[in-house]
């Protein structure tokens, strides 16, 4: 039976044996896969997970509020003087609501709250409450897939969309699925208001089936 202790974040002991049943997945390896790929939506995990015992990574915990930080640039509050990397799993953005786990060389990893990596994976580091600061001005990566019906113009229509919303495109990879395409694409918004626009404008895009944001 898989069983993975929590007791040091309050949470107790999760059953995993019993969320891979609710999720029909034979191995964590697949669950994990099928999340990171896009092809399970990770609010069905974390569902599962949550029915199982655990409280979502960085609340209902004790968590202790550093004070903060004194770089008046920084994007996080509550670090003190700590360094942080955004954690490339969930790839938070401003507007998402985040916690830390404190890891090795006092670095702290930071998570959305429903980030199931952070939830199962950071279980060994320390958490820590943290929030955006006010005003960021900086922007940062995000995953999108766009799945459509493929025609000509349909790259460039999805590109224009995006040069009007003045985001920037760090990549483009095309994968073709029969009549259909998927568009995976690494985009840098300034935070969640502005990436759900995005999308949503995206979405509007003639033969467009869904736009959304993956992990990464």
């Amino acid at each position: 039976m898989l069983l993975v202790q929590l007791s040091h974040l309050g949470i107790g002991q999760v059953d995993f044996g019993d969320v891979l049943i609710e999720t029909d997945f034979e191995t964590l390896d697949d669950m994990f896969a099928s999340v990171g790929s896009g092809d399970r939506d990770v609010g069905d995990v974390v569902d599962a997970v949550l029915n199982a015992g655990v409280a979502s990574f960085g609340e209902q915990l004790s968590l202790p509020l550093i004070e903060d930080a004194t770089d008046a640039d920084a994007a996080i509050v509550g670090l003190g003087d700590l360094n942080y990397e955004i954690s490339s799993c969930c790839q938070p953005v401003p507007g998402d609501s985040i916690a830390g786990a404190l890891g090795p060389a006092d670095i702290v990893a930071i998570h959305r709250q429903d980030c199931l990596q952070g939830m199962l994976e950071e279980f060994n580091a320390s958490p820590i409450k943290l929030s955006w600061r006010g005003t960021i001005q900086r922007t940062f990566p995000v995953n999108i897939a766009v799945t459509a019906v493929d025609r000509q113009g349909l790259l460039y229509d999805l590109c224009g969309t995006l040069l009007s919303e003045n985001t920037n495109v760090r990549s483009v990879d095309v994968e073709e699925q029969q009549t259909k395409v998927v568009i995976r694409m690494t985009i840098e918004v300034v935070g969640l208001n502005r990436l759900l626009r995005t999308l949503d404008r995206m979405a509007r895009v003639s033969n467009v089936l869904t736009a959304r944001r993956i992990n990464g």
